[in-house]
């Protein structure tokens, strides 16, 4: 792609998405939202983590007085099981979420450990959990280890790589996380 090109691309991405900025989250809050993005619509992901946090997160008064929710801890998560899962109608999603829910609360992942490893071993890490693939993975390494040159790639971003970028992904660099999200916004507000 020719740079006028690719700048002329972002710079559009970028006025649309004036204001973007990256969460930085818990991260097992982040790997259980993402795998409950997996084959998933916006709406519906909302829907069932605002469900998940309803059925089994700590529900506290609000200074406006309505009750709010917190994530889950992955030992309630754990506890809770698949059946609660698919009771919540997190589908497939269920097995996935319960087993990587179990793993973390027993110890046998900590999620504290990836934060001290190099881009490519913390990915592989975070693919040794059940149900964790690339785009989960480099996700949660975005998102909740504010590790900005991660550039998850998903439907919409495909679809820009083929439409925009004549099917070779530019190098963002460093701030390839950040890119991407302006990439994702303008695919999802285009169509």
């Amino acid at each position: 792609m020719q740079n006028a090109a690719l700048y002329d691309t972002m710079t559009r991405a970028m006025k649309a998405g004036t204001g973007i900025r990256i969460l930085h989250q818990e991260p097992f809050e982040t790997l259980i939202s993402f795998i409950t993005s997996q084959n998933n619509n916006i709406p519906r992901i909302r829907s069932l983590i605002a469900r998940l946090c309803r059925e089994l997160g700590n529900g506290f008064e609000s200074p406006y007085g309505e009750t709010v929710y917190a994530f889950p801890t992955a030992e309630a998560v754990a506890s809770a099981g698949e059946k609660a899962l698919l009771d919540m109608k997190f589908g497939f999603r269920a097995k996935y979420i319960a087993r990587c829910a179990e793993t973390v609360a027993s110890g046998r992942f900590d999620l504290s450990s990836v934060s001290g490893l190099r881009d490519d071993e913390a990915r592989m890490e975070l693919m040794t959990l059940y149900g964790v693939g690339p785009k989960v993975a480099n996700c949660v390494l975005l998102f909740g280890y504010a590790r900005k040159d991660m550039f998850p790639v998903d439907v919409w971003i495909k679809r820009a790589i083929n439409t925009r970028f004549g099917g070779t992904l530019p190098d963002f660099g460093a701030y390839a996380g950040i890119a991407q999200q302006y990439i994702f916004n303008n695919e999802r507000n285009e169509i």
